[in-house]
């Protein structure tokens, strides 16, 4: 819940399997494996009220991808 952030001094985004969802920066899948668009769309939302708040984020692995993409990026 991104709401929950409110009480919160920081924000991890954790590494690990799927991976983020090819078609988030307008690519096709081309062997991305056990995309799984519903954990992205939750993380994003998350990333976007963590960024509303201003309050720091740590992303690992996936977790640093997907704030690239968050910010326009690409992989």
């Amino acid at each position: 819940n991104p709401e929950e952030l409110d009480s919160c001094d920081g924000m991890i985004l954790p590494g690990g399997v799927p991976d983020v969802d090819p078609a988030l920066y307008a690519e096709e899948n081309q062997g991305s494996r056990g995309v799984n668009p519903a954990l992205d769309q939750a993380q994003l939302r998350m990333l976007d009220r963590a960024v509303e708040l201003a309050i720091p984020v740590l992303g690992i692995c996936r977790g640093y991808q997907l704030m690239n993409v968050h910010f326009g990026g690409s992989l």
